[in-house]
């Protein structure tokens, strides 16, 4: 069997807390040599892309657009395929992740890590986008 690409989970793998795991830059320079695709995944809610991409960085591990894929980079894609106008109910430090997605009338209903605006105000508000019918 032939391998055509390695994706590597980011945290615990590349990088825990501040801290490199060694051998993490070489074992991606090793899958980019043998001329394999790379994407990167974590699951994280507080971080945009381009966030990540700089730790990465810092670690020395480059990246390319579009090799980092987050939780919210995949709900993003999801609802821009699909078309629908989210209401975001999200980290303050990821909202840019859907600034580019028309949110007028909301008919989808996107719920994460939101910190302090996990409130019964913004619960309600999400409730009733749902029982309306919202995605």
């Amino acid at each position: 069997m032939k391998y055509k690409a390695v994706f590597f989970d980011i945290s615990g793998v590349l990088y825990q807390g501040g801290e490199l795991i060694a051998g993490a830059p070489e074992a991606v320079a090793a899958v980019r040599e043998a001329g394999l695709a790379v994407s990167f995944l974590t699951n994280t809610s507080r971080k945009t892309c381009e966030q990540i991409r700089a730790d990465l960085a810092g670690f020395g591990i480059e990246t390319r657009a579009g090799e980092v894929i987050t939780a919210p980079s995949a709900a993003h894609d999801y609802l821009r395929d699909q078309g629908l106008r989210p209401w975001c109910l999200v980290h303050p430090d990821i909202v840019s992740e859907f600034a580019d997605l028309d949110q007028d009338y909301p008919n989808a209903v996107v719920l994460g890590d939101a910190a302090e605006g996990l409130n019964y105000h913004n619960l309600n508000q999400a409730f009733r986008l749902c029982h309306g019918g919202a995605t």
